[in-house]
């Protein structure tokens, strides 16, 4: 893993954590994530955030930040993720040995 990916999924972590914890005590509510950020926390590429975009009615809109950045408020994000089925990870198959063994 290169030092900037391993920096910016830690930077990730930290935000999340950090602001977390931190909103009641400091009156925060929110954060402005870039699309870098969106791509660790979901671990998804930049091609699949602009197809979840394009598809999935329910995903988040990006607004403008100016100078042409895009941001999506964390919160949302984080909503959206947890209002997804889960995906189902195709499990080993077992197999039985004669006489249930």
């Amino acid at each position: 893993m290169t030092t900037m990916i391993h920096n910016a999924r830690m930077e990730v972590n930290i935000m999340v954590n950090a602001l977390t914890l931190n909103e009641a005590a400091l009156g925060v509510n929110d954060c402005v994530w870039r699309k870098r950020h969106l791509k660790l926390f979901l671990n998804v590429s930049e091609r699949t955030v602009d197809r979840l975009e394009n598809t999935d009615p329910k995903f988040p809109k990006r607004f403008d930040l100016g100078n042409g950045h895009v941001g999506w408020w964390r919160s949302e994000i984080i909503q959206w993720a947890l209002g997804r089925p889960r995906k189902q990870h195709k499990s080993h198959k077992t197999t039985q040995t004669p006489h249930g063994y």
